[in-house]
């Protein structure tokens, strides 16, 4: 708000002030106008200043607001509840012949809609109007043994609106808010064969967020990650089903850490773990247990084969051809 009352931007009235015969003008000191808002509301005092700005707004004698920015230079956007009609003064001080540029503008209330008719839950707003730029909370409440989910505003224009957990950012425009509830599902792992739980060094990840494999709630389309640890003399394999019986796809992984990762269904599921003793392995990889697999020992030993076929079947720390009686053991199930 600098020179004459021409130069206002606002939805105000405004006038000079005097002292004596003298105009206060608006650098140094404390420059002042008067105003009249035309209207009962929320007005918006934006000001940009190169030096120290700060104003003040008084009704009569009686300070009702103040900003103090800050030192050397700044900025501030200020939001008033004023009555129409009533009388103010407005104090600025830009400091060491600063310079400072203030609008005033009525704050524009946009409305927020809430979905009566979401399903398995209720949303609640302690407002039903607000301005651009505050910050809204919903309080999303599910019904019994249903759970909140998700969030959804749309603009008018139809655009989504930046969300976080159940508070969005209020646009210049009106808003609808709906949300998701369902019900939770959980996961459950069931051990087999040789190994039980306390067997397991366990560990899993939802959506990145390590959890308590004891009490797994999972929502619909959740990444779902298991990391295992357990005896290297066993070995492991995994089957993933439903409640109703269908198959979970998953992808198992066995290097090092057994990894098993799925996509959550619409469903419980239920993780089965069966261990088996490595002296059944298929060394040869060919499906059966035979003695093709004594060929692939022998031929490790010999250095003619990988790594993957490294197994101390006999757990006596050492892979040597005492490892080939225990597999001809197994094999001629002695």
């Amino acid at each position: 708000l600098t020179g004459q009352p021409a130069d206002v931007t606002a939805s105000v009235t405004a006038e000079p002030v005097y002292v004596g015969d003298t105009l206060l003008d608006a650098t140094g000191g404390y420059p002042a106008r008067r105003f009249t808002p035309e209207q009962d509301g929320q007005y918006r005092f934006a000001c940009t200043s190169d030096t120290f700005p700060m104003f003040f707004i008084y009704e009569g004698d009686d300070e009702i607001f103040a900003e103090r920015y800050g030192y050397y230079s700044g900025a501030f956007d200020s939001i008033v509840e004023l009555e129409g009609g009533k009388d103010y003064l407005l104090w600025l001080y830009t400091g060491y012949s600063g310079t400072m540029t203030l609008t005033i503008e009525p704050v524009t209330d946009y409305t927020i809609t809430l979905d009566d008719n979401v399903a398995h839950g209720e949303l609640f707003c302690d407002t039903a109007a607000s301005h651009a730029g505050e910050w809204i909370y919903i309080d999303c409440c599910a019904e019994d043994d249903y759970r909140f989910v998700e969030l959804f505003v749309t603009a008018a224009n139809g655009d989504p609106v930046e969300i976080e957990g159940s508070s969005f950012l209020m646009p210049a425009s009106n808003v609808t808010v709906s949300a998701r509830f369902e019900l939770p599902h959980t996961v459950t792992l069931a051990f087999a064969g040789a190994l039980t739980a306390e067997d397991f060094d366990l560990r899993v990840l939802v959506h990145d967020f390590m959890c308590d494999p004891g009490e797994l709630i999972v929502e619909e389309g959740a990444q779902v990650v298991f990391l295992l640890l357990f005896d290297d003399g066993y070995t492991l394999s995994v089957s993933a089903l439903t409640d109703g019986g269908a198959t979970v796809p998953c992808t198992v992984e066995t290097h090092g850490v057994c990894r098993i990762e799925f996509t959550m269904p619409a469903s419980d599921v239920t993780i089965t773990l069966t261990t088996t003793a490595a002296a059944a392995t298929d060394l040869n990889h060919d499906g059966v247990t035979n003695i093709g697999d004594v060929t692939a020992l022998l031929n490790y030993l010999a250095g003619e084969a990988t790594t993957d076929l490294l197994y101390d079947i006999d757990n006596n720390g050492i892979v040597n051809i005492s490892d080939v009686t225990a597999l001809l053991d197994h094999l001629s199930n002695v």
